[in-house]
């Protein structure tokens, strides 16, 4: 006499299978979500950096020289001594259509940021996916001219993939050239300068709530700086859901 499982008995299995997966697939995805961007995250500061600091090497000391005045002198020295050491796959005037995006770049309330879908300017694929779309930063006046004393850079991790947002696959990297010209920063921490606009007098590291309140809102401004502050790992009191 053979014996075996019931009808019932394999559907009342099958339905337990089924609500650990329902209850447990929502958190393994999460994790690989987070997993993701932490890997991409580091990665492409560490591209960045290393790119700095080999131009630092060639070229010597630039702190000073490399703040720009110009829109087309910002980009000038964004190819020359940022990215000069990264692969790039494009660089130039693009729309994010060009680049294969189907949504613009939001913020976290789920507004657009000021490049629309269809407006062009100075963007770049790295070899690793990520776009980088340049931004013009802080300003400051020497001598009646204006001066820029910040680069921000918009960072899409994962492209046109999406969420495309602020926070979550998006992140903001600035370049100070004044404070060091292989120095990458994610908001950690901000400085002070001189009248020169050139000359660091000194380096402030933010509080963890004021680095939470700007993630949420200010732009996200600082939301990699908490990653950074976690020992790049999204830390569990992060605004942001993935």
């Amino acid at each position: 006499m053979k014996r075996g499982f019931s009808l019932a008995e394999v559907l009342i299995t099958l339905g337990v299978i089924g609500v650990i997966v329902a209850i447990t697939m929502p958190t393994l995805i999460n994790n690989y979500k987070k997993h993701e961007i932490e890997t991409k995250f580091t990665q492409t500061y560490n591209l960045l950096s290393n790119s700095l600091r080999m131009a630092s090497a060639e070229y010597g000391d630039l702190v000073g020289i490399v703040v720009s005045s110009t829109n087309s002198e910002i980009i000038d020295n964004t190819n020359k001594y940022l990215l000069k050491h990264v692969k790039t796959i494009k660089g130039g005037k693009y729309t994010l259509q060009d680049l294969g995006y189907k949504t613009p770049i939001y913020y976290q309330d789920g507004k657009k940021i000021q490049h629309a879908l269809t407006a062009t300017s100075t963007k770049y694929v790295l070899i690793n996916g990520a776009v980088i779309t340049s931004v013009i930063g802080s300003k400051g006046t020497h001598e009646g001219k204006t001066l820029h004393t910040i680069y921000n850079y918009f960072v899409d991790l994962n492209g046109p993939k999406g969420p495309n947002t602020i926070g979550r696959d998006v992140f903001i990297y600035m370049w100070t050239p004044h404070a060091g010209i292989d120095i990458i920063n994610t908001g950690l921490y901000g400085y002070t300068v001189d009248d020169t606009l050139s000359i660091v007098k000194s380096k402030l590291f933010y509080e963890h709530k004021d680095m939470l309140d700007n993630c949420k809102t200010n732009g996200g401004t600082q939301c990699g700086a908490l990653i950074e502050e976690n020992g790049w790992k999204i830390p569990d009191d992060y605004p942001l859901k993935f």
